[in-house]
C-alpha cells in the first residue's frame, strides 16, 4: 500500500509518543516538544498548532494560532495574512469537509486537496510562496466540546512535497494524543499512548518491533504471565483485540489519512 510505514518509522514514532507522554514538562513545552519532534519525523519546516470554532465550509477558515515552531524573521506575519485570503476556503474545503463528515482524526496533505495546476493558477499561490510555504499537511480533529484542533506543517518552496508516507506518520502520532488537542478545554480524559505507564510502552515497543511474548518476558526479565497481562492492558488502554490490530494501528493509521488518490472533493 501507498504509504505504509517501514518498521523504522514505527519505531521513531512510539518513542516519541512514549517521550512525551512520560515528560515532566508543561502542557504547553510537551505540546512543542511532541510538534518538534513530529516535524523532525517527517522533515516539515514550519508547524502550527491552531483551533476554529465550529465547521462552515462555506466560510473561510478561522484560526487562532497557539502554537507554532520554525518560522523565520517575518514569516509568521505573512502566513497569518494567508489566512485571511478568499482562495483559503477553496483550498482547504476537502479537508473541512472531511471533518464535518466525520468523528475521526483527518489528515490531507496538499495534493489530496488541490492540484498543482489548479494552485498554481489560483491567487494564493504568490502569497505562499511569498511566505515560502509550499510542501502541506493539515491534521485535525473536531473536539468533544465542538472545536476543531488544526496541526499544520509546512516544507520550504522548492523542497519535495510531502509524501502519504509522511501523511501517515502525521496522522498516527496526531491521533494517539488526544491530550493535545482536548487539553485546550476542560474535562478531557487521558487516552492512548499517554495513559500507558513507562512498562506498558517498553512492551508496546517491543510487540511493534515484531517481538514475541516470550522473547519480550526475557528482555525485559520478566515471566510470559507478566508479560501477558502488560499486553492485555495495552489492548485495553488502545482499544484494540490483537497484534494484529496492533499492527494495523500503527503501520496503517485508521485510514483518516487517505482519499482516492486522484480526486480532490
Amino acid at each position: 500500500m501507498d504509504g505504509e510505514l517501514e518498521r523504522a518509522d514505527v519505531v521513531h514514532l512510539v518513542r516519541l509518543l512514549g517521550e512525551v507522554s512520560g515528560s515532566e514538562l508543561s502542557l504547553n513545552d510537551r505540546r512543542k516538544m511532541l510538534l518538534n519532534g513530529l516535524a523532525s519525523l517527517v522533515g516539515a519546516d514550519v508547524w502550527v498548532w491552531s483551533l476554529m470554532g465550529e465547521i462552515d465550509p462555506s466560510a473561510p477558515p478561522t484560526h487562532t494560532v497557539f502554537l507554532h515552531g520554525g518560522f523565520r524573521d517575518n514569516q509568521l506575519d505573512q502566513y497569518l495574512k494567508i489566512q485571511e485570503h478568499p482562495d483559503l476556503q477553496w483550498m482547504t474545503e476537502p479537508f473541512m469537509s472531511a471533518l464535518l463528515t466525520t468523528s475521526n482524526h483527518v489528515t490531507r496533505v496538499k495534493e489530496q486537496m488541490v492540484s498543482d495546476e489548479e494552485l498554481n493558477a489560483s491567487s494564493i499561490a504568490p502569497q505562499l510562496i511569498e511566505a515560502d510555504l509550499d510542501g502541506i499537511i493539515l491534521s485535525g480533529r473536531t473536539t468533544r466540546q465542538g472545536q476543531v484542533s488544526v496541526i499544520s506543517l509546512f516544507r520550504s518552496v522548492g523542497r519535495r512535497q510531502f509524501s502519504l508516507r509522511d501523511a501517515r506518520l502525521t496522522h498516527i502520532v496526531l491521533s494517539e494524543v488526544d491530550w493535545l488537542h482536548e487539553t485546550a478545554f476542560p474535562n478531557h480524559p487521558r487516552e492512548g499512548i499517554s495513559a500507558l505507564s513507562p512498562r506498558q510502552r517498553t512492551v508496546l515497543g517491543f510487540l511493534l518491533q515484531g517481538y514475541q511474548r516470550k522473547e519480550i518476558a526475557k528482555k525485559i526479565d520478566l515471566s510470559v504471565h507478566t508479560v501477558n497481562d502488560y499486553i492485555k492492558e495495552v489492548y485495553a488502554v488502545l482499544g484494540v483485540h490483537s497484534h494484529t490490530e496492533l499492527f494495523h494501528r500503527f503501520y496503517r493509521g485508521d485510514q483518516g489519512d487517505l482519499v482516492i488518490p486522484g480526486t480532490y472533493y
